[in-house]
Order: C-alpha cells, then sequence, then structure tokens
C-alpha cells in the first residue's frame, strides 16, 4: 500500500470522523442550547482580566505568553513545548493567586547585562507574542499592582525550583521589575520538564533592532498539521455588522462581495479566500483613549459580540491605534498572506473603526500527509533573506495555510520562517522565490 493510498485513506476517515462530531454538537445545542454554553443574553463585565460576552473566556485567556524556553546555564537554554501538555497554562497553575509584590526596579543600560539576565541559568523564561502591560502580566498570574502598572514587558522570568518569585521584563528599555511573595511554596516547576512528551530545541535570543528574537543555531524540528476548516456564513456578518438586511445594498465586483448600509458602514468579502474587511466610518465613540488596556478591552468584546472563535486566539501584536490576535499551534502563529486566523482591529479618535478577519476557521485536526519539517539554522535563513536587500525587523516561525489537494474543505499548516518587512509578515519561501 502506497503513502498516497494511506493518506487517502486516513483523509476519509478522519474527515468522516469529524462529520459526526458535527453532527453530534449540532444535536446538543438544538435540543439543549444553555448546557453547551450557547446564549441570547449579551454580558459585559469590565472587571481587569473578567471580560465577557456570550462566552465564559476572559481577557487573561487571550492575552498570555506563547513561548516557553528552559535556561541550563547561561551559554545553554532549550525552547519547550509538548502536543500535550500546555506548559503555559501549567505554569500559570503554579504561580497562580500567590499575591506578588514588589521589589525593586532595575534598568540594565548595555546589552550585555540585559542579556546575562535574559539567560539567567536554571530558569524558565516566558514570552509575549508582543508587549503587554505590568497589571495585564500580573492578572494572568491571578496578582494585583499599584505600580508601574501602565508600563509594557515582553516576558515573565521565574526560577524553576522556586515559585515564590518572579521577574518581568521589558526588552525595548532593558528594563526588570522582581516580585516576591511570601505564600508557601508549591511543587517545583522544574517537575514539568520531566515529561516524555516534551521536545526541546536549543535556541538563543539575540537582538534585533529594539526586539530580542529567538536564534535556532542548529535549526528547528516543527510539526505539520492538516484541519478541517468551517467557512461561515456571509450573511451572518452582513447582519451582525450592519444590522438590517431591508436597508442594504449588495454589490459584486473583482470577485468581491460590497455590502453597505447607505449611511457610514461598508463590508466587503473576497469571494475566493472569504477574507472580510468591515469598516464603520462614523462610530458612536468619540475621543478614544488609544490606551493599550482601553484598546484590548473593546477589541475583545468586540471579538465575542460577532462571535469569532476565540479558543487557539492569542494577542499578537498592537501599534498605537490597532491591536491584532493571531491563532496559535502549540508555539507558532498562523501567519500566512490568507490571513487565516488572524483578527485586526483598527481604531481612530474621529470614531472611524476597521476590522479585518476571516469566513474561514480551523476546526479538527486530521493526520497530516507529511511527516515535521526541519528548519534551518535561524541566522542562515537571516543572512540569506538580508542578502536580497530586505530590511529585516522581526524574525519568527509560524505557519502557512494552503488548501489541500484532495479535499476543499481541509488546509495543510506548514512550518517556516517568517520575516517582518516593511510592517509586513511574509515567508521566507515569498522573500527568496522558492515556493
Amino acid at each position: 500500500m502506497n503513502s498516497k493510498f494511506r493518506w487517502e485513506i486516513l483523509l476519509y476517515v478522519g474527515l468522516t470522523l469529524a462529520v459526526i462530531v458535527s453532527f453530534v454538537f449540532s444535536y446538543l445545542i438544538w435540543a439543549n442550547p444553555a448546557r453547551v454554553g450557547v446564549t441570547q443574553e449579551n454580558t459585559v463585565s469590565k472587571k481587569e482580566g473578567k471580560l465577557t460576552a456570550n462566552s465564559d473566556k476572559v481577557l487573561t485567556d487571550i492575552y498570555q505568553p506563547v513561548n516557553v524556553i528552559e535556561n541550563i546555564s547561561e551559554s545553554e537554554a532549550y525552547q519547550i513545548s509538548s502536543s500535550k501538555v500546555d506548559l503555559v497554562e501549567a505554569i500559570q497553575k503554579n504561580l497562580a493567586n500567590r499575591d506578588f509584590t514588589l521589589k525593586s526596579r532595575q534598568s540594565y543600560p548595555s546589552v550585555q547585562a540585559y542579556q546575562k539576565i535574559l539567560g539567567k541559568s536554571q530558569m524558565l523564561l516566558l514570552t509575549y507574542a508582543s508587549p503587554v502591560t505590568v497589571k495585564q502580566a500580573l492578572a494572568w498570574l491571578g496578582s494585583k499592582t499599584n505600580r508601574y502598572e501602565k508600563q509594557m514587558v515582553n516576558r515573565i522570568l521565574i526560577p524553576r525550583d522556586n515559585s515564590r518569585e518572579l521577574y518581568l521584563l521589558n526588552d525595548q528599555d532593558q528594563v526588570v521589575y522582581h516580585y516576591q511573595t511570601l505564600k508557601k511554596s508549591r511543587p517545583h516547576l522544574g517537575q514539568l520538564l520531566t515529561d516524555k512528551d516534551i521536545t526541546k530545541t536549543l535556541v538563543s535570543l539575540h537582538p534585533l533592532g529594539d526586539k530580542w528574537v529567538s536564534i535556532y543555531p542548529q535549526g528547528i524540528e516543527v510539526a505539520q498539521y492538516s484541519y478541517l476548516t468551517e467557512r461561515q456564513a456571509s450573511g451572518l456578518y452582513v447582519n451582525k455588522l450592519l444590522g438590517s438586511i431591508t436597508n442594504i445594498t449588495t454589490k459584486e465586483q473583482d470577485g468581491q462581495n460590497l455590502y453597505t448600509d447607505g449611511q457610514n458602514r461598508r463590508l466587503k468579502i473576497v469571494k475566493k479566500t472569504g477574507q472580510v474587511t468591515y469598516s464603520n466610518y462614523n462610530t458612536k465613540e468619540k475621543n478614544l483613549s488609544f490606551d493599550f488596556s482601553n484598546l484590548a478591552k473593546m477589541s475583545f468584546r468586540e471579538m465575542l459580540d460577532l462571535g469569532l472563535g476565540v479558543d487557539d486566539l492569542r494577542y499578537a501584536g498592537y501599534q498605537k491605534n490597532s491591536i491584532t490576535y493571531r491563532t496559535y499551534i502549540t508555539t507558532y502563529p498562523l501567519l500566512g498572506a490568507d490571513n487565516i486566523g488572524s483578527l485586526n482591529f483598527r481604531y481612530r479618535k474621529n470614531g472611524q473603526e476597521k476590522m479585518e478577519f476571516s469566513l474561514l476557521s480551523l476546526q479538527v485536526p486530521i493526520p497530516a500527509a507529511n511527516d515535521a519539517v526541519t528548519l534551518p539554522p535561524t541566522q542562515e535563513a537571516l543572512d540569506q533573506v538580508v542578502k536580497l536587500g530586505y530590511k529585516v525587523n522581526d524574525i519568527q516561525v509560524g505557519y502557512n495555510s494552503r488548501e489541500n489537494t484532495s479535499a476543499s474543505q481541509v488546509v495543510d499548516l506548514t512550518p517556516t520562517y517568517f520575516f517582518l518587512v516593511d510592517n509586513k509578515w511574509q515567508s521566507y519561501q515569498a522573500l527568496t522565490q522558492s515556493e
């Protein structure tokens, strides 16, 4: 039996099971909506970390670290991940509700001094995809603060064998906040790292502009995935975003459906890809504050009100008046040009708002046809891109998504390096024209 035939059998079985599961959940929702959390009521609480709407999700579920590094010594560190254990969640539970209090704040003016902090031995380093406030980082751990709460931090540094202290790190200003608790220590975090399913990859952190990026000196092996997708009907968001159907004008142009309410709201849907762009040129909100915490709450509330799936979404970026969320598979984000699994919100002080997302969402993982991909050493890939004349502002491993050639409702996720060029994430293959 050749591999292609085996793959077709696995794909058929996977799709069949996925359809059965879908029917079961549809029946449960129809039979007893309350039992599976479906409700018609809209409730919003603005307490830090408790913002909810039609969901049990809270802000801290989305605003959490996405990556864990284990520092063995100053010269040896490993990125750790697991397909079976959520390491970030396990660490959070170990440190939760410890009532950490600030002991010191210290700046490290030199790159070398700050790099020593990042590589401090016998530590676990949790990294956010983009900076968050001190208040949000501590809220994720169930602690509060009344000092430096609006200052931004990128990382949480904690001792492997001592849950009584932690450090919050700001990469841009190279500032470290040291916190301690008097509460009794819990089981050592080091016990988490003995799980046989944990994968370790040699890594080091190096400055790139105003960022510190992960460099894999020996390359990195990353799993491939295939997912059954679901495409929401366009009418669902036409109703939610534009209101009554009777007031809406529809036009088809250049492979796009354009909807307007005749006043200030406009919805564009690309038919082939399912990419959605919503614009409101005159919201009721005027003179908006672009404080990071306010934008986080506003965008999170809108995301939930629209009923967009948030289970695998993580906060991924913030720039002045915009905020971005992405779907993460284990440690890595979806960064493909089709924007599946990506949401972006932009606001202006005059009340204008723009929202971008996809009608497509990942639903059920199915067996992938190919083995894991081994990416080359990071510096090697970076050198090739720079040699072509590109100015790179950031680099990370992420997933490209492509429609499966055997099944139109399946997408294949392939890992690769992505480079931030001209404020846009572009794959190594696209930049080097090696696709």
